[in-house]
């Protein structure tokens, strides 16, 4: 009897500690809950065609005989359908570390006498987004609609004129490519400092802020969200005054956006990959394209409350 008594005991005090333990645990997420402190940790897996092209073939000089291509992390998680599905269950996330593989595609082949020119890649993080002396900003004029209705839009289009300057960066790996192998090269990065590890963005900040790019070019047509209306039908007729202002109103905007590419005070830790492509002939590399295997390790955090249904 008392045998089966202190078993009786142990097995009563063992399901009243797992009583509290469950009680402990909803108490603690509840609140974590309460302070927006409850976190999800997923790592997302994006693939992505990235285009390498000159800032511009009608530009003759060696800094700008490299193409270029910019993978802004934050515009792959905007265009992944996983990030789209998470993104409106929770307020904030933040990126923790990211791989990148790179695999070539398309490229150039180029003959010398009986030898053929191999290509020289150049990879480098730009942790902060590029500085406004690596980015073009083109204007035009866009008209939709139909006389006497016509809505006129000052149609910006941006590109990249990093050229050969991504050799200049510290963290810039190169590797070549020749003709009849294969090519693949991965880099990683972590957020490393303090302020890297704790920049939580809100989700709603991230939006599409391009339609895409002009055919073998780098030149980038922005979304109508970022398209400034005009009662003008060309631009040479718009005053310097109003141009700058709608200029500075459009950047405004962009850099609110952390999928933009370019540096902002708002997000400081902007993890940007750039692919440049040499040639070691005199022919400047025209255009290129990679394919890109993307893991992003992702912190949300604020899980909001379900509708009602």
């Amino acid at each position: 009897m008392p045998r089966y008594y202190r078993r009786y005991r142990r097995y009563t005090r063992r399901g009243r500690g797992y009583k509290r333990s469950a009680r402990s645990r909803a108490i603690g997420n509840m609140r974590a809950a309460y302070a927006q402190k409850d976190t999800a940790s997923v790592v997302l897996n994006i693939n992505r065609a990235i285009s390498c092209s000159r800032p511009d073939i009608s530009i003759n000089q060696p800094s700008y005989k490299g193409a270029v291509g910019v993978l802004n992390i934050y515009d792959c998680l905007v265009k992944s359908e996983f990030f789209r599905n998470y993104a409106p269950m929770y307020d904030q996330f933040k990126v923790d570390r990211v791989r990148v593989k790179l695999t070539a595609l398309k490229f150039p082949v180029q003959n010398t006498g009986n030898n053929t020119v191999g290509l020289s890649i150049v990879t480098a993080w730009d942790r902060n987004g590029l500085d406004n002396a690596q980015i073009s900003n083109d204007l035009g004029i866009t008209p939709v609609g139909e006389a006497p209705d016509v809505t006129y839009y000052l149609n910006s289009s941006i590109s990249n004129v990093i050229g050969a300057n991504v050799n200049t960066y510290s963290s810039a790996v190169t590797k070549n490519l020749v003709v009849g192998s294969s090519f693949n090269q991965t880099r990683y990065l972590n957020a490393s400092s303090m302020q890297e590890k704790e920049q939580y963005l809100a989700t709603d900040d991230l939006k599409e802020w391009y339609l895409g790019a002009l055919p073998e070019t780098n030149i980038l047509d922005l979304t109508a969200d970022f398209k400034k209306i005009v009662p003008y039908s060309n631009v040479q007729a718009i005053p310097v005054e109003v141009k700058n202002s709608l200029l500075s109103e459009q950047r405004l905007e962009l850099d609110k956006n952390p999928a933009y590419f370019g540096r902002s005070s708002t997000c400081p830790f902007k993890p940007t990959l750039l692919i440049g492509v040499n040639s070691g002939g005199e022919d400047a590399v025209q255009y290129c394209t990679f394919n890109a295997e993307i893991d992003v390790a992702v912190t949300f955090r604020g899980l909001r409350k379900s509708s009602n249904v």
